[in-house]
């Protein structure tokens, strides 16, 4: 569990700061539910400001016009 908790930090504080963007990293929360993660994601998103968030797919991906909403954006969460 230590583990998470420091890889969570690093994911809080590299959405917050920017440093992700250039490693256009991937996060995940996995796991069951009633664990916190979309409890984690909203508070991530909510401590953003909403022009450097999106909510992309990965399914939409695909599209070169749907990538081009992800540009200068720090954080892009979509839920389940």
């Amino acid at each position: 569990a230590g583990a998470q908790v420091l890889r969570f930090g690093e994911v809080m504080g590299g959405g917050l700061t920017g440093a992700l963007v250039p490693l256009q990293a991937a996060v995940l929360f996995f796991g069951p539910g009633q664990t916190g993660k979309s409890t984690a994601a909203r508070l991530l998103e909510s401590l953003l400001p909403r022009e450097v968030t999106a909510s992309v797919t990965p399914h939409e991906w695909q599209s070169e016009y749907s990538r081009a909403h992800l540009a200068g954006k720090r954080l892009n969460i979509v839920g389940e």
